[in-house]
């Protein structure tokens, strides 16, 4: 029987650094609550990697994990930023990024509005456990680049994460067996 979790918002909202501009208010992006995590860059310039963790998953043990989606509410400061999504990638329990990028390029839009990565059968290229997704590093990256004006303002509100999965099968054939001699 599949069965859903979430969706879930970050409980912990941190800059992971690789050579782009960080995010101020990281933190700002555990809630839908109209508090932003916001970025500033120049032309061509690009953001760190804003990273939502410790969602709270308690997925069963045994379950199979069909598929993970991942929104991110966010929005440029004018329609002239052209403000666009560069990475998004789910971050493992390991605490490493995984290699499939999600990002779709677009524009953001100048009113916040979530943006949709994954779906219910999308793996994002990585095998998963359940303690893989319970874990409190499992978590998503995002960073965005600025293609236009000499400067512009990307905005995040928040991030949520919803896992599709199958729960195991509480058949037990020990059980069946009994039921017949009986």
């Amino acid at each position: 029987m599949e069965v859903t979790q979430g969706p879930l918002y970050p409980s912990v909202g941190v800059n992971y650094s690789y050579g782009g501009t960080d995010w101020a208010n990281p933190s700002d992006i555990v809630s839908d609550n109209s508090t932003f995590a916001s970025v500033t860059t120049g032309e061509g310039g690009g953001s760190s990697n804003l990273t939502g963790t410790s969602f709270g998953f308690s997925i069963p043990s045994g379950a199979t994990i069909d598929g993970i989606k991942v929104e991110i509410k966010r929005y440029e400061g004018a329609a002239s930023h052209n403000m666009k999504d560069v990475n998004v990638v789910i971050r493992k329990a390991n605490s490493t990024f995984g290699s499939t990028n999600k990002a779709t390029y677009t524009e953001f839009p100048t009113v916040s509005a979530y943006e949709t990565y994954g779906g219910v059968s999308d793996l994002w290229g990585e095998a998963w456990t359940p303690s893989d997704i319970n874990n409190a590093n499992f978590g998503i990256g995002f960073s965005s680049s600025n293609g236009w004006t000499s400067s512009g303002t990307a905005y995040v509100d928040t991030m949520r994460i919803t896992v599709y999965y199958t729960a195991a099968s509480s058949y037990n054939p020990a059980f069946a067996h009994r039921r017949l001699l009986l």
